[in-house]
């Protein structure tokens, strides 16, 4: 009898290739009969003592491409990028942080109403926005954003990467600039954890800023808090002659280091408990699951500081 962690497995991986194979065959919903042509020979194919299995499988596989495929592709009357090409102003929420690079600010704006001249209309949907904005946006914001609405356009470099499939699997279809004097807060939102985390990341940033020459803050902020955005070619150049540039970008290793510290100053700080509160204790857990729950939320808290970017979360 398989076991469940197995089960588990087999049933992510069946889901795994159903979002793979939605994405190949992106021409809904001629894809989904594809796939269900498929799908049912798979079934007579491994059908030798393991129908049942090949059914969930199939069954698995045609419901993940299925639920790709309509959330790329069918989208409400009322989503923002029906809008193109239109000069428009937006009320929505700042979804994420923001990216900041040299010369602009770049985020995820998710839009609740769309007004065109006089017209209010309501809307849904995320829009990727950039400009030169030098006063900060932050997560969880209310804006009212005036900008120009376009579709994302890449280079078509073939194997290069592709900007508009990128946006697409998050369901973005347009994107904007954005002036300065053409955005107005008139609230906040969002969760109010997350934000009070943010603005802690932020704080910080400005730190880091005020208290130390620019070199040093932007070393410090690319290692700490994942801020990549001021250093130099230079400084890159020299941690590459030394072999080292990988600790200027946070990654899984930041994080396994975080956790081996923890887990062991909380391990070892429970078995020098009094023994008899340690026996105690010992009667419903050990001193090493209380270790790794311990560890978990700081690892995490930590994990969301850094910018949460794939590299610290996939490596």
């Amino acid at each position: 009898m398989p076991s469940r962690t197995s089960v588990l497995i087999y049933i992510v991986l069946s889901f795994i290739s159903g979002i793979i194979l939605g994405n190949i065959f992106l021409y809904f919903p001629l894809s989904v009969l594809i796939l269900s042509a498929l799908s049912f020979i798979s079934i007579i194919i491994l059908s030798k003592g393991k129908r049942l299995k090949a059914l969930a499988h199939c069954l698995i596989v045609i419901s993940s491409s299925t639920y790709y495929l309509y959330s790329v592709t069918v989208l409400p009357e009322n989503y923002v990028s029906k809008f193109l090409r239109e000069d428009v102003l937006l009320k929505g929420r700042v979804l994420e942080p923001p990216s900041r690079g040299h010369e602009r600010v770049t985020f995820i704006f998710n839009v609740k109403e769309v007004y065109i001249g006089e017209e209010r209309r309501s809307a849904s949907g995320k829009v990727r926005l950039s400009g030169e904005i030098k006063s900060p946006v932050k997560y969880g914001d209310i804006l009212l954003i005036k900008t120009k609405l376009k579709s994302p356009k890449g280079y078509h470099n073939p194997g290069g990467y592709d900007f508009e499939e990128a946006l697409s699997r998050d369901r973005i279809f347009a994107v904007g600039w954005v002036k300065e004097e053409n955005i107005v807060r008139v609230g906040f939102g969002g969760n109010f954890l997350l934000r009070k985390i943010y603005e802690g990341r932020d704080n910080i940033r400005s730190s880091t800023e005020n208290s130390l020459s620019s070199e040093s803050s932007a070393i410090l902020q690319s290692m700490v808090i994942g801020e990549d955005k001021d250093l130099t070619d230079e400084i890159r150049d020299a941690f590459m002659a030394s072999g080292t540039t990988h600790i200027l970008s946070i990654s899984g290793s930041h994080l396994g280091l975080l956790a081996f510290l923890i887990y062991n100053i909380v391990r070892l700080s429970i078995l020098r408990l009094p023994s008899r509160l340690l026996l105690r204790l010992t009667l419903y857990t050990s001193p090493s699951k209380i270790a790794a729950l311990t560890t978990m939320l700081p690892v995490v808290l930590y994990t969301i500081i850094a910018g949460g970017q794939v590299g610290t979360i996939d490596s």
